[in-house]
């Protein structure tokens, strides 16, 4: 429940608390109609990454008898990884900064975690319209942006 907690609040933060205005029309979004293929490219591993950051999160898991992994866990199974796989995660693994909070150049993590799950985020710094992708213990990979207009906040116990 902590962690389902803890995603809404970075959703609710990612996604509106301060909006930045910011129309498509403009073309200031990096991730929209116009995309270059350097942003498509960057795109494409920020996805990627939290695809092997989850995978690394999960793995050796036992539900309801070892808790998920601490980042620094995690980093280090990426490092490790990196230099043992030949493959496509494995390249992807060697590219990334598993040092500190910027894994990819221009993409923060958020990654908290507790026995029950985990909650992960990459939000690309660069992009004016704070493009995040998000995902948890489920391994579902949600997308969102800041919005033009303030979000509606409204008590979790109210429907």
């Amino acid at each position: 429940m902590r962690v389902a907690l803890t995603s809404s609040l970075i959703a609710i933060v990612l996604t509106g608390a301060s909006p930045i205005r910011v129309s498509a029309q403009t073309g200031q979004c990096l991730h929209q109609a116009g995309e270059t293929f350097s942003e498509q490219q960057r795109r494409t591993d920020a996805v990627r990454a939290i695809q092997l950051i989850g995978g690394l999160a999960s793995r050796s898991v036992v539900p309801r008898q070892e808790a998920y992994p601490e980042w620094e866990e995690v980093a280090r199974r990426g490092a490790a990884m990196g230099r043992m796989d030949g493959g496509p995660m494995g390249r992807l693994a060697r590219r990334m900064d598993w040092s500190g909070r910027e894994p990819l150049p221009g993409w923060q993590v958020h990654y908290v975690a507790d026995r029950s799950g985990y909650s992960l985020s990459l939000r690309d710094l660069t992009d004016p319209c704070r493009l995040a992708y998000f995902s948890d213990e489920s391994g579902m990979i949600s997308e969102g942006q800041a919005r033009d207009t303030a979000p509606l906040l409204r008590p979790l116990d109210t429907r």
